[in-house]
């Protein structure tokens, strides 16, 4: 009776699928991003988080007394721009030929490993990041702006069911074989 009971857990869990409970956003993303990073956009594909005119980065953070509005454009030949609470800093960004690395030059200058963009979504990686922010997140304004930083992770939480829900019926046709073969294997006998 064992086999049925275990067939019927990963019938279930292949139905249910929650984020566990995390304290932070840096550990959420550790979480998410192996899993999603396949379906993103290259760094060098800059359409996804450059114009022209710039496109307005929402930078999400977990921190409690973050109340701030920092806004990031990345904008067309380079031109970098940080908005906090409308103060704007002027710098420079660039992307480090055949890697996916970008350098923000505002001030300082970062170096940064890209860990997930698409149209929505522009999640970098501080690069030998061991103390401080691990990630630099942003979300594009019109889908992001209001939210706190779990319904952010949400928000990402469901690209990762969406891409999953196209192959879970694979899965669930897969167990349903086996549970067939199964029982027929045990009437046959």
């Amino acid at each position: 009776m064992t086999i049925f009971k275990e067939i019927s857990d990963s019938v279930k869990g292949s139905f249910n699928v929650e984020l566990p409970e995390l304290n932070s956003l840096s550990a959420y993303l550790d979480l998410i991003i192996p899993h999603i990073r396949n379906w993103g956009e290259d760094i060098n594909e800059t359409k996804f988080f450059s114009s022209a005119g710039g496109k307005p980065w929402l930078e999400i953070r977990d921190g409690d007394n973050f109340n701030s509005t920092i806004m990031h454009f990345f904008n067309d030949k380079g031109e970098y721009l940080r908005s906090t609470n409308g103060d704007i800093l002027k710098g420079r960004w660039r992307l480090l030929p055949d890697t996916n690395k970008i350098i923000i030059e505002a001030g300082a200058s970062e170096l940064y490993d890209l860990a997930y963009l698409d149209n929505a979504f522009f999640i970098l990686k501080k690069s030998g990041a061991s103390g401080g922010r691990k990630y630099f997140v942003m979300g594009l304004e019109k889908y992001c702006k209001g939210l706190e930083w779990r319904e952010f992770v949400d928000l990402i939480f469901n690209i990762y069911l969406q891409k999953h829900s196209g192959t879970k019926w694979i899965r669930q046709l897969f167990i349903a074989v086996i549970i067939i073969c199964i029982l027929v294997f045990f009437v046959l006998r």
